[in-house]
Order: structure tokens, then sequence, then C-alpha cells
């Protein structure tokens, strides 16, 4: 299989791989499930072509050597997380300049993993999807720590105790925004005026305590869809949402 550019195992119950798949230098996209916790090839493979690696867990040469097949990764994803250090994955990450994609998987995760302070070299970034357990519970209060050219944004068990609309919201950038199983885990969330001024799509799913979402005039006023499920809770009495074609509850 030396030919062999792409391997996607997302969808199947492979829980480990062999070391040999990393000898494949044709290798451009790999996919395997964020569940099992399938390390990523070490430092000495010889992956030329890498452009998608998602989602393992860190590979211990990398700290030691970062191989150039991260370096030049468009998309991006690490799990296992709780057992990760902070340092460490700065430290990585801040070498990946050429990244457009990062996800994070993980039991307990440390809220600067979307810092764009923390990570400096993540401004080519558009889209970033986390998962897990924020120690913090609540966003950064400053939304210049985000991704400049942020435009995809997918939080999924984050148990955020705040309304995290005050803070995406002034986003400039984002266009399609995923709040999914207990991203927040409170009773309202607020867009406020001109808020979200380029947001497409917004996706509410698996919230347990969500009521109601308030907008207010100008608020999310180029969105197209909004789909919210599984919300047992929610007040439909929507306002200020006229102008969206396509609307799901």
């Amino acid at each position: 299989m030396k030919n062999l550019e792409t391997l996607d195992v997302r969808d199947t119950r492979i829980e480990t791989l062999p070391e040999s798949l990393w000898n494949i230098s044709a290798l451009r996209h790999v996919y395997v499930l964020s569940g099992p916790r399938i390390k990523g090839p070490s430092s000495a493979a010889k992956l030329s072509d890498l452009q998608v690696l998602k989602t393992v867990t860190a590979h211990e040469s990398w700290l030691e050597n970062i191989p150039l097949f991260l370096i030049h990764l468009r998309k991006f994803g690490l799990s296992n997380w709780d057992n990760q250090e902070y340092e460490s994955t700065s430290k990585l990450l801040s070498h990946m300049d050429e990244l457009i994609s990062m996800t994070i998987t993980g039991d307990i995760l440390p809220s600067e993993f979307v810092d764009i302070r923390a990570f400096p070299n993540l401004k080519t970034v558009k889209a970033i999807k986390v998962q897990g357990e924020w120690i913090s519970r609540r966003l950064p209060i400053d939304n210049i720590k985000f991704s400049p050219n942020l435009t995809k944004l997918t939080l999924i068990s984050s148990y955020l105790k705040e309304d995290p609309m005050p803070t995406l919201e002034k986003l400039q950038t984002l266009k399609y925004l995923s709040l999914q199983d207990e991203a927040y885990i409170g009773k309202q969330m607020v867009c406020t005026e001109n808020g979200f001024p380029l947001l497409q799509v917004l996706i509410i799913e698996k919230m347990e305590n969500l009521e109601n979402l308030e907008v207010k005039p100008m608020g999310m006023s180029q969105l197209t869809v909004l789909f919210v499920s599984e919300c047992l809770k929610f007040n439909n009495n929507l306002r200020n949402l006229d102008h969206v074609p396509d609307i799901y509850i």
C-alpha cells in the first residue's frame, strides 16, 4: 500500500493502528476516531506530504523533536488532553503556522486552548472544535484571545456556567457556531444589538437547562439557519429573527 494517500477509520471499531502505517510516505490524510486513544506517528516518520492528522494522542517524541510533518499540517486533531501538560501543548502548536483547522478532545481541558496569545501562530486557524469540560467553566472575557480569522467554532461538553454569547458575538469573522452536549448549562443566552455581524449558521443541541435565546434588534443580522434540537425546556418564542429563512426547532 505504498501509494495510499487517505486512511479514514472514523466509522469503525478500530482502536489501534500498526506502526508500519507511518512508513507510507504518500500519506496525505489520516482520520481516526477521537474516542480510542490512537497514538500519532513518531518524529522519525517520513511523512512529507501529510496534510491532515486527526484525531490522535501526542507521541512522546514530538515534544523532544517536533517533526516537519506536524509543522506543515493543515488540519490537526488531538485527544486525551486530561493527561497532557499545557506548556508542552503550547510549544507544539506554536510551530504550526500553516494550520487552518484544529480539534481538541478530552475529558478536562484548560480554557487556554482557544487563546491566541498562548498559541501565537494560530492566526491562520479558521475552524476550531473543542470537546471536553473547561476547567474555568467560562470563556475568556477578552475576545482578542481568539484567532482573528476564525469562521467556524464548535464547543461540545464544555459545561460553561456563564452565558458564552457576550464573548462569542464579538468575533467579527465568525460564520458558523455550534454548541452541543451541555456546552452551556445555564437557562438563558442573550445576543446583544449588532452581535454576531457575520454569523450565518447557529446550531444548539442537547442543552438540558436552556430555556430562552434572546436576540436584540439587529443581532445575528446575517443568520440564515437556526437549528435547536433536544433542548427540552427551550421556549420557542423567538423575537427579532423574522429575517431567518430556515428555523428548525
